[in-house]
């Protein structure tokens, strides 16, 4: 895992790259990442009775209702959401993400089991909010929402091998 003082260097080459950046945002062994402004709800079409998940004729049963700005999580609710930094990382570095303890306390998970990012990465991340507490959260643009650390690989990967259908997402995507 990396260092603030190596983060700080891996910024600077350009082996990492997080976008906007302030330097309050960076932490002792990682980079606090604040919430961005879109959130997706999805449901099923009338009618529909389940997805099959990587069946892609089954991503046309599911409607996304789309917000921006605010959003009011209910206990034992869900919604997607995306990070307002762009994160991009070389062909030598990945990258962790982790929920914030303040939120945890409340209830809020950011990630469901999606919280390992692959070297060559470069889009926003979205993040599978959910309410295991008791009681409503509101979401904001903008508050900090989860942190990412950084490792650097023992060799370079081959990125003309990478090949992920969310590779330069921006906003809160569903499922493709």
């Amino acid at each position: 895992m990396l260092t603030n003082k190596q983060i700080a260097n891996g910024l600077i080459t350009g082996a990492l790259s997080v976008e906007p950046l302030t330097d309050k945002q960076i932490q002792l062994t990682g980079i606090d990442l604040t919430l961005g402004n879109e959130f997706t709800v999805t449901s099923l079409k009338e009618g529909e009775t389940f997805v099959r998940p990587y069946n892609f004729e089954d991503s046309k049963k599911v409607i996304a209702t789309k917000s921006s700005g605010t959003y009011m999580l209910s206990p034992g609710s869900f919604v997607l959401a995306h990070t307002k930094e762009v994160v991009r990382l070389d062909n030598q570095h990945c990258a962790r993400l982790n929920g914030k303890s303040t939120l945890a306390r409340h209830g809020v998970q950011v990630h469901m089991t999606a919280d390992n990012i692959h070297p060559g990465w470069d889009g926003t991340i979205v993040l599978e909010i959910t309410n295991v507490g008791n009681y409503p959260i509101l979401l904001e643009e903008n508050m900090p929402i989860a942190s990412i650390s950084f490792t650097k690989l023992s060799e370079p990967v081959d990125l003309d091998k990478y090949c992920s259908k969310y590779q330069g997402q921006q906003g809160a995507q569903i499922a493709k």
